[in-house]
């Protein structure tokens, strides 16, 4: 799986700017997630993942590609979907206006937005 490596710009991204990992070692580490007070120290163990020792570091986001049952993910950031994501009602306002087609991801400090094929 190729993600987006941790702090990279999408506007001058190359294959240096990409972090390689195996998709089975990634996804056996949901075996062991104690729930999002521990994230942080997940994000150590995506090194254990990686199979191009030239990757950048794993995003912080990479269990959402990882984990989640679909072929491709595009996880981005567009102001519009700040906007969503930050109101209160935000999970009602993206079910209103996206029926379906756009999920929501919950979390403690932040929520996410993300189209899924």
């Amino acid at each position: 799986m190729w993600v987006k490596g941790s702090g990279g710009d999408l506007g001058t991204l190359q294959r240096s700017g990409l972090a390689a990992l195996y998709v089975d070692r990634l996804r056996a580490l949901k075996n062991i997630y104690s729930g999002m007070e521990m994230e942080d120290e997940m994000v150590a163990l995506f090194d254990h993942c990686i199979y191009d020792l030239k990757s950048k570091a794993p995003s912080i986001d990479t269990p959402l590609h990882g984990f989640l049952p679909f072929a491709h993910i595009d996880h981005l950031h567009p102001d519009a979907a700040i906007a969503i994501a930050a109101a209160k009602d935000g999970e009602k306002i993206t079910k209103e206006l996206f029926g379906g087609k756009i999920g929501w991801v919950p979390g403690n400090a932040r929520a996410s937005i993300s189209a899924c094929n």
